[in-house]
């Protein structure tokens, strides 16, 4: 019996491109490689004994005999390769069909409806990179107390400001606002809020950021566990793509730290239910050149963390280990269509099944709600069976 499923997300790690990838070819190494690559004596003892090895073969891990935990990866069906659509097949709500797609511009109209909700004017970025952003936008945006407004290359527009012509609430109270005025009519998903401080030639992000998405169309996940009497906690941006609808208590946490600390936290406060915390989603906001040293160096905490969480695991624990996106290689501040790690383990679960390729974010949904007893979703294929020992 599951009496509680933890489920870290570790944002930017993939392991190769995915079978219908575009842009990214066969003889690209995949985000993991590329970390390795940057970082080729960085060791991950504690990955290497939960199968990691088996479903990311690198001379720098090593494959395991007998793994401690259960491994496979994850293939994504929804278009697009942003975190936001990943979550969805996940929560087994897909998007399906062609996705709206902005770039560097947006549409005319939500430039004008951004103006008139704020009553600021606004201006676009030479580049849709989060470092060029601030290097061309900021000086302007500061000066003349105006809006940055950018495609992020999916169904999303964003919305960036100083923190002196802006608060991080005030920002995310506009994108919000315009998220509601723009997403039917428009096609805009997503609308993000993404506050900045600093000063010239040492512009940076600041915290708060935040997004508001367009309502699913269906009963989520998350929804299926609150109906099971479940709780349902989140650390991080999860919260965000559902609109907190389906959780107990969503933190819009943003350092990889901070998140950690409240997982410890609440591990001793909340006996059952799903503990949803995003990971790495700090790393992202780092210039190209600093990214991959960056989440190597996580990487590496993260995996020593592994110990710290299993001396805290109850018997009836489960803990599933993913990335809900990875990142393009050779722009790191991109996204790319690529497999990522499926490792999931705990104290009474079977050890060294090889879980295969799920075809779905949805079959981990599936294997979720089943383990609460929950209505299943309408997408995705179970393998709670493969995780009960004996």
């Amino acid at each position: 019996m599951i009496r509680r499923v933890i489920l870290l997300v570790l944002n930017g790690l993939g392991l190769g491109p995915l079978p219908n990838a575009s842009g990214v070819g066969e003889e690209e190494t995949g985000s993991l490689g590329h970390v390795f690559a940057a970082a080729p004596d960085i060791a991950l003892p504690n990955l290497d004994g939960l199968g990691l090895g088996h479903i990311a073969p690198h001379r720098q891990l090593r494959r395991m005999d007998q793994p401690e935990g259960c491994f496979g990866r994850l293939l994504r069906q929804s278009p697009g390769c942003d975190a936001m659509t990943a979550w969805w097949e996940l929560a087994g709500v897909p998007a399906s069909g062609k996705l709206p797609t902005y770039q560097q511009e947006v549409p005319g109209d939500f430039r004008q409806t951004v103006e008139r909700i704020s009553q600021r004017g606004t201006m676009i970025p030479r580049s849709d990179a989060p470092d060029d952003i601030l290097a061309s936008g900021a000086p302007h945006s500061m000066r003349e107390k105006k809006i940055l407004v950018w495609g992020g290359g999916g169904a999303a527009c964003f919305l960036g400001a100083h923190d002196s012509v802006l608060s991080a609430k005030e920002l995310f109270r506009i994108a919000r606002e315009v998220r509601t005025a723009t997403g039917a009519a428009m096609g805009v998903w997503r609308v993000g809020a993404r506050p900045f401080k600093g000063g010239a030639g040492a512009w940076r992000w600041a915290e708060g950021w935040r997004d508001s998405c367009v309502p699913l169309r269906s009963t989520s996940l998350f929804d299926h566990l609150l109906g099971a009497e479940q709780l349902v906690t989140s650390f991080g941006k999860c919260g965000d793509f559902f609109n907190g609808t389906g959780f107990t208590r969503s933190i819009p946490v943003e350092a990889t730290a901070a998140a950690w600390a409240d997982l410890l936290k609440t591990l001793s406060t909340t006996p059952r239910g799903l503990i949803v915390v995003s990971l790495f989603d700090d790393v992202g906001r780092l210039p190209p050149k600093q990214f991959a040293p960056a989440l190597a160096e996580q990487l590496v905490q993260f995996d020593a963390q592994l110990l710290q969480l299993q001396r805290l695991l109850k018997p009836e624990d489960c803990v599933c280990v993913i990335s809900d996106q990875a990142r393009d290689v050779r722009r790191p501040q991109h996204e790319s269509r690529e497999c990522v790690p499926l490792l999931v383990f705990g104290p009474k679960l079977a050890r060294g099944v090889n879980l295969g390729d799920r075809m779905s974010y949805a079959d981990l949904g599936q294997t979720i709600v089943e383990a609460f007893d929950g209505a299943r979703l309408s997408v995705g294929e179970s393998f709670l069976a493969a995780l009960r020992s004996g």
